[in-house]
């Protein structure tokens, strides 16, 4: 049998790339992996809405809600992922507008690994210090930074979560992000894995404070830091060895 011309074989290579390439992204639909029965895994959903109020108020004894901050990293995030998915729990993600921009695939990623995204500003400036106008301007371009990830997704997701940089706000403030179709939250216990703070400490403070709030609350830790990955990791099996529930927040449809 004669072999076809390397130029035909060429030419069909060519065609078919050009065809994948230009066929619009979508995010999986896969099943999420099976965890081993004794994971943590989400114990509910909670649907959240703008102007609804503390989020952290749903909340019952032993629940938990896990949120990272000012990311994405393209090499912590997706490690901090992999710990999320190795015990089937799901976070929000609070991204800074230029890093999400700057990092579309891996904000890509969390979502197609079942996460949330909310805004977190552009570039992470305290918006106390800004006019209203400034203020919003900043807020959305931060959300528009996010969007620009899933601008060839067929379906891309709702960006319908905002956190407050450094957690600096004002009713003001407040009001803006509702009217924007945004829902606040806020945090009820901060890791200070920003102070450099060894992973152990880091857990030891969240495990202290959410005691002294009778077991429950929003936790905030940053994945893009040096000691993400160990701090999510120890955290995880604390919340397990201490019989705490992790609870999933969504914006509403």
């Amino acid at each position: 049998m004669l072999s076809p011309p390397k130029i035909l074989i060429g030419t069909c290579a060519l065609i078919i790339l050009v065809a994948i390439s230009a066929a619009p992204s979508a995010i999986s639909d896969a099943p999420p992996a099976v965890c081993d029965s004794d994971a943590l895994n989400v114990s509910r959903t909670i649907e959240v809405s703008a102007g609804q109020g503390n989020v952290s108020d749903q909340l019952v004894e032993g629940e938990v809600i896990l949120t990272f901050d000012d990311g994405p990293n393209r090499r912590r995030t997706r490690a901090v992922l992999d710990v999320l998915d190795s015990e089937c729990v799901r976070a929000a993600f609070f991204l800074r507008g230029d890093q999400a921009r700057r990092n579309g695939k891996i904000t890509r990623e969390i979502i197609e690994r079942r996460h949330t995204l909310g805004g977190h500003g552009w570039a992470h400036a305290d918006l106390t210090k800004l006019s209203l106008p400034a203020a919003r301007a900043d807020i959305s371009r931060g959300i528009r930074g996010i969007d620009r990830a899933f601008r060839n997704v067929d379906t891309p997701p709702k960006i319908g979560l905002f956190r407050f940089p450094f957690i600096a706000r004002n009713d003001a403030l407040s009001a803006e992000v509702a009217e924007l179709g945004l829902a606040e939250v806020s945090v009820d216990v901060d890791g200070q894995d920003w102070t450099g703070n060894s992973a152990e400490e880091i857990v030891d403070i969240i495990m202290t404070r959410l005691e002294a709030r009778g077991r429950k609350g929003i936790v905030l830790l940053h994945d893009p830091f040096a000691n993400s990955v160990d701090a999510t990791q120890l955290l995880l099996t604390r919340l397990k060895a201490e019989n705490y529930a992790v609870v999933e927040i969504i914006p509403a449809p």
